[in-house]
């Protein structure tokens, strides 16, 4: 398991750092953050920047990951927290799967897997 540090730079700006992969800034509503890598998440949890039904489903983003079932086509479905909110969970897909499976619903930004969720028989939303 990799350590994941987080600090709060400036309101909307949070700054994690991934033991082994380095310093990523998680930014809201395009903000930018100067330094590191930019990882837009819109506001609302995993996002990706683009908007739209991109989230960042890559395993390395996610922590306290607990299987939940299948899909209908037998995707495997999970519920986690990304690593820079503890608070709120998701539910959705890991993108590491899917490049076996289902690779066409996967892309990268920013050294980071998301999922295309319209490709896929499998919501990601949050949880509560």
């Amino acid at each position: 398991m990799r350590k994941v540090f987080a600090n709060v730079k400036k309101k909307g700006h949070l700054v994690v750092n991934i033991e082994g992969m380095g310093a990523f800034a998680i930014t809201h509503i395009g903000k930018k953050f100067k330094g590191g890598k930019d990882i837009k998440t819109k506001g609302v949890g995993g996002q990706a920047e683009d908007g739209g039904r991109d989230w960042w489903s890559d395993i390395r983003l996610k922590t306290n990951i607990n299987s939940i079932g299948q899909s209908p086509s037998g995707i495997n479905i999970y519920e986690w927290n990304y690593v820079w909110d503890n608070q709120k969970r998701f539910r959705g897909a890991m993108a590491q799967e899917l490049l076996k499976s289902h690779p066409h619903a996967v892309g990268m930004k920013k050294g980071f897997y998301f999922v295309d969720y319209n490709k896929i028989d499998v919501d990601c939303k949050p949880v509560g």
